[in-house]
């Protein structure tokens, strides 16, 4: 399916697969209310940070960009397109950009080290540039070249289109639903490469379930039977740890997980539409009054029975 190109400032009116800028695709990009899946996985925890930084909010903040986040924006340009916009990417040589580090002018105009350097960075990302420092460029290329031996990249699991966005309505709400996978799979299977701190399997199961990436799995696989009338047959979370030796795993969601990411991809549309129309925004649900110890912990208050600890004036 070949992408319809979208510019800056044109909305879109109808299904299908586009070419945009990220800037956009964030945007207020169709005719109708539309969300990604970071407004959904935050919709289902608490819609009140959603509101806070939502482009349908006048008052909104946008979420500030946190180093990590221009570290995997860079490890993503790298190792699925092979290259760095130069456009897009500005890298400095400095240690930070908060101390003088002990230099001496001339600087110009700025009266030291520190203005300086807080003044490059200040025009790099007036630009709409990602600043990066050396370092960080460094250790990119080298799990670029450590990836290019890994057996599921061998395999052609990054393989396909990079930067497709797919959009589509929801019937039942009218929200327009917007998924950008790292890559558009060339079959029916998808990977979502994640740049990480610890690759094993416990600390993904940890992060699958801190950050929903089943959600994100799960509206990747709508929007391939919506817009590409393809039914998703697996999807695979690609971890990547950030630093040597850069061990990398792929880990398969099993079938109940997508299930339950598109569940709440589901419930997340509705609250997003039933806010919209009230003007309410909730904080956190509350699904008791109280807060229970989990069953190790008092298993191992009790000696490993489960017992009945009694109430806090009994303790005292």
């Amino acid at each position: 399916m070949t992408p319809d190109i979208i510019k800056h400032g044109e909305k879109i009116d109808r299904p299908g697969l586009y070419a945009m800028r990220m800037s956009w695709y964030h945007d207020d990009c169709c005719v109708g209310p539309s969300i990604s899946s970071t407004g959904l996985r935050t919709i289902i925890h608490c819609p009140a940070k959603y509101w806070a930084s939502s482009i349908y909010n006048p008052d909104g903040r946008p979420m500030k960009s946190s180093s990590g986040f221009a570290f995997g924006k860079a490890a993503h340009s790298l190792t699925l397109e092979g290259v760095l916009p130069r456009r897009e990417f500005a890298v400095h040589a400095f240690s930070d950009f908060n101390t003088n580090e002990g230099r001496v002018g001339p600087y110009g105009r700025y009266k030291n080290y520190r203005d300086y350097k807080a003044a490059w960075k200040k025009r790099a990302e007036a630009l709409g540039m990602t600043v990066l420092s050396g370092e960080d460029l460094r250790t990119i290329a080298e799990i670029y070249q450590a990836l290019e031996r890994h057996p599921f990249v061998q395999a052609g699991g990054l393989d396909g289109m990079v930067e497709m966005s797919m959009i589509w309505q929801d019937k039942e709400t009218g929200i327009w639903l917007k998924s950008r996978p790292d890559v558009l799979p060339l079959n029916d299977a998808y990977a979502d490469t994640k740049f990480v701190v610890d690759a094993s399997q416990m600390a993904t199961s940890r992060s699958m379930a801190n950050y929903r990436y089943d959600m994100q799995a799960a509206l990747v696989g709508e929007g391939m039977e919506k817009v590409l009338g393809r039914i998703m047959q697996n999807a695979v979370l690609f971890c990547v740890e950030k630093e040597f030796p850069y061990i990398a795993e792929d880990w398969e969601f099993n079938d109940r997980y997508i299930a339950c990411g598109r569940a709440d991809n589901h419930t997340a549309l509705r609250i997003f539409r039933d806010c919209l129309d009230s003007g309410v925004w909730p904080t956190y649900t509350r699904n008791t009054e109280t807060l229970g110890p989990p069953d190790w912990l008092e298993q191992r208050a009790t000696g490993g029975k489960r017992a009945d600890l009694g109430t806090l004036e009994e303790l005292q």
